[in-house]
């Protein structure tokens, strides 16, 4: 399902991850694209698994 802007959930779940590391002057300091990128969207798979769950 994709969103009014055109994203699917996990690509906002992820967008939305990185922001917030973004929003935190103290992580924007060590900022790794590839890390980040990678980690934003592993938050995402899992905030998509638990919302199947029902948790």
């Amino acid at each position: 399902m994709r969103g009014g802007i055109g994203l699917t959930k996990r690509e906002l779940f992820a967008a939305m991850a990185l922001q917030g590391f973004m929003a935190n002057k103290e992580h924007a300091k060590w900022f790794d694209p590839d890390e980040d990128a990678t980690y934003a969207v592993r938050i995402a798979d899992c905030l998509l698994k638990a919302l199947e769950k029902g948790e």
